[in-house]
């Protein structure tokens, strides 16, 4: 029996545009790679991370896309290796963010071609390895190049160059060339707004007073939690670091669009009972609560291991037994338990008993949160109560103020030989006023005649 196996060409297809079904998750790829390259330098004494960054330049006129960090980069002896081969990493589970060694090939599927060029400390030249991927394309096309297996696409599809290079250099960069504008990957306030809510940035302390507070607990809580300095800009010399978008002051409600401000953080510590083992913090703002937040960059509890988000805004939905109530709260679900691993495509995790105890914990805190939304609902709908019922009390105490005023005046010149007079001015209140209304005047009508 012949047990050799051939892995056809169109898996090279699952791999990129079947993988990803939303093509800004190719910036999130790469930089989740940058961040991986930066720890390794920083663990071999390198560099430190203040000294750092990830920049992410978007030329729309030439339209292409640079990705570039000062990590450790590739050696020159591993670089056709771990550049070349499809699904195998040398990375370890629980050190790196990525480990399946597909996440580069993410961008062939948006653009005609894709450049790596990287230089490890101290090695005197480069490799710079190509991707054609319009040539990729078309051999891809249903019903031709059918005897091509995917190791003949790859090699059909690459190219391999080495240049001199400084041995004081050490960096990897990603040019994805000829970028599909149709994708809106060239748009850079979208591109923005996507990197800020999805990257392990830092918060913006100048705009959201507690992140000190948020950062303290992790530190007290002896976790390493790293965040990274990366830049945006439509050149080297317009980038912009990128903050996380928490702000202390937000509006919320859809219909009034009331504005709403943090009071303080609260923090639940997620463990494993059983090893007595801190699996995950969950940390998000004291409000007023006054209705859902509507800035969708930062509404809902989001849900990040190794500092990147999986999935999006709406994946905490289903452990709300109101799922709009996710809309409610900002925050995050900070997961360290190296057991809860995110998927191939970190849309959601892998159903293991770890993710089932994570959630069964989730559920819990969502229960609190939706207890708390409805208790602030009900206090709101009391003191409106409330309001009303004074306001009708000092109108009706005016009302009656008023009626006595002008009947003492008329009793006056009446003559009190009219039996009758009570009668008539009781009917005439009674028309007017409900009926306890009525008798509190007549009363005070009596004491006056």
């Amino acid at each position: 029996m012949d047990n050799n196996v051939i892995v056809g060409k169109y898996t090279l297809e699952s791999l990129t545009m079947g993988m990803y079904t939303n093509p800004f998750i190719i910036y999130r790829e790469y930089i989740q790679n940058s961040t991986d390259a930066i720890d390794e330098a920083v663990r071999k004494g390198i560099i430190n991370y203040e000294n750092t960054y990830i920049n992410i330049i978007i030329n729309k006129t030439e339209s292409s896309i640079i990705i570039e960090d000062n990590g450790i980069g590739v050696s020159l002896k591993d670089a056709p290796e771990v550049l070349l081969n499809i699904g195998k990493s040398n990375k370890n589970l629980g050190i790196n963010k990525g480990f399946r060694g597909i996440g580069r090939l993410g961008g062939l599927s948006y653009c005609d071609s894709v450049i790596f060029e990287t230089s490890y400390y101290g090695e005197d030249t480069s490799s710079i390895i190509t991707f054609d991927a319009a040539r990729l394309n078309r051999l891809l096309i249903p019903g031709e190049f059918e005897s091509y297996t995917l190791s003949d696409v790859i090699k059909e599809v690459t190219n391999i160059q080495y240049k001199k290079e400084s041995p004081e250099k050490h960096y990897f960069r990603v040019i994805l060339k000829n970028v599909n504008k149709k994708y809106n990957l060239l748009e850079f306030d979208k591109v923005y707004s996507y990197i800020k809510q999805v990257a392990p940035v830092p918060f913006d302390t100048n705009k959201f007073k507690y992140a000190d507070d948020i950062y303290k607990k992790l530190s007290e809580l002896k976790i390493d939690w790293v965040n990274y300095n990366i830049f945006l800009g439509e050149s080297r010399d317009s980038l912009k670091q990128i903050y996380k978008p928490y702000k202390t002051r937000f509006y919320t409600d859809v219909s009034r669009k009331v504005i709403d401000s943090f009071e303080g953080v609260h923090f639940y510590e997620i463990t494993d009972d059983y090893n007595g083992k801190l699996i995950a913090l969950v940390w998000y703002g004291k409000c007023k609560l006054l209705g859902t937040v509507l800035d969708e960059e930062v509404k809902g509890l989001r849900v990040r291991k190794s500092g990147i988000m999986i999935g999006d805004r709406f994946l905490l939905n289903p452990i709300f037994k109101e799922e709009r109530f996710n809309g409610w709260v900002q925050g995050e679900v900070l997961v360290f338990d190296d057991n809860i691993i995110p998927n191939a495509r970190r849309d959601d995790f892998e159903k293991n008993d770890a993710y089932i105890l994570l959630m069964e914990k989730l559920k819990n805190i969502a229960e609190c949160i939706s207890n708390d939304i409805r208790n602030a609902s009900k206090q709101r709908s009391k003191q409106v109560n409330n309001m009303s019922e004074n306001k009708n009390v000092t109108s009706n105490d005016n009302i009656t103020k008023e009626i006595i005023s002008k009947l003492d005046f008329i009793i006056q010149k009446a003559t009190m030989k009219d039996s009758k007079l009570l009668e008539q001015i009781g009917k005439v209140l009674k028309v007017e006023l409900d009926a306890n209304k009525a008798e509190r005047i007549l009363k005070k009508i009596e004491n006056i005649v």
